[in-house]
């Protein structure tokens, strides 16, 4: 083989290389394979914007996603069978493999629909679920503090009732092989989409995590809350009154503009910021004006009468006259 058949062959190589990596990046993390295929056939649901329907559309994805991939899952057809064959995870906010990973499922109560019905949902990611809307029908890829409530504003979509998400893993010895690999071994590399990981640091950053929550600190929220909708009322109420009183007086011909133009000139002075700088004028005028020709009299005529020994009063101006030059 020739140097330059070798160098063609080398560059055929590479990017045959770079088009399956880019062919099959997911925002997933770095996974077994299974796990792996399990989180893309959920993100493929997603991508297709199919229209699901039927009582359980999440939990028939899920099992099918797991048949897919080879997980022994026979004779599972509801929830609670599939369980049985699971462990709960204790806490959703550790990382792998402590905390969920691609492949995990969790069950919620959807707040979304009428009587709260449980669903399930998979992680694609530590961070990333898939879950179904049952009013659009289709499967959504969403940030698993939305769904678990970890960072929520006031007018964010809460999809999982308070308290309700709970994640599970499917024992090793359903997965293929009897083995479940949720380590990230040296060596391998996780794919991230820079777009979904640019909008998951935006979402976090504008839905920071608020530390307190103790008892007393919902109290001063719900008050607090509580106030500014009063606040809100009896501002609307406030120009709602201004507004008619003002209507009433264009009806009354000149006197009514003459009125107009009085109380706007006082509302502008009443509502004027104050800097202090003219108050600050006005009393240096004072001091230098009023109070300095007298002080200055008092103590040049109590320095005379200290010179000429008068009693009391010398004494008197000479402390003046000591303290003040």
């Amino acid at each position: 083989m020739t140097r330059l058949a070798r160098v063609w062959l080398g560059v055929i190589a590479v990017m045959v290389a770079l088009w399956l990596l880019t062919a099959t990046a997911a925002d997933v993390g770095a996974m077994s394979s299974a796990r792996g295929a399990v989180a893309h056939a959920m993100l493929a649901d997603v991508a297709s914007r199919a229209s699901y329907a039927g009582e359980t559309p999440d939990v028939d994805q899920l099992l099918t996603a797991f048949r897919s991939v080879g997980v022994d899952v026979g004779g599972v057809h509801q929830v609670a069978q599939l369980i049985d064959r699971s462990a709960p995870i204790a806490d959703v906010t550790h990382p792998e493999p402590v905390g969920p990973a691609p492949g995990d499922f969790f069950l919620y109560h959807d707040n979304l629909t009428p009587h709260r019905p449980l669903r399930a949902g998979v992680f694609v990611s530590n961070n990333d679920v898939v879950i179904y809307n049952a009013t659009s029908r289709h499967f959504e890829a969403h940030l698993r503090v939305e769904i678990t409530g970890e960072a929520l504003h006031d007018g964010d979509t809460v999809y999982a009732a308070a308290g309700t998400v709970q994640p599970y893993r499917l024992a090793a010895r359903w997965w293929p092989g009897g083995r479940d690999d949720t380590g990230i071994a040296a060596g391998r590399v996780a794919l991230v989409d820079p777009q979904h990981a640019a909008a998951a640091a935006t979402w976090v950053a504008s839905h920071p995590r608020d530390p307190d929550t103790s008892l007393w600190h919902r109290v001063t929220l719900s008050v607090a809350g509580f106030l500014a909708w009063a606040s809100s009322g009896l501002s609307r109420s406030i120009s709602a009154i201004t507004g008619g009183f003002h209507d009433l007086l264009m009806h009354m011909g000149i006197p009514g503009t003459l009125a107009i133009g009085a109380l706007t000139a006082i509302g502008k002075a009443l509502s004027t910021g104050f800097d202090g700088s003219g108050l600050h004028r006005f009393l240096s005028y004072v001091l230098i004006g009023v109070l300095a020709p007298p002080l200055l009299v008092a103590v040049v005529l109590g320095q005379l009468a200290d010179r000429l020994n008068i009693p009391v009063v010398g004494a008197i101006g000479g402390w003046l006259a000591n303290g003040v030059l």
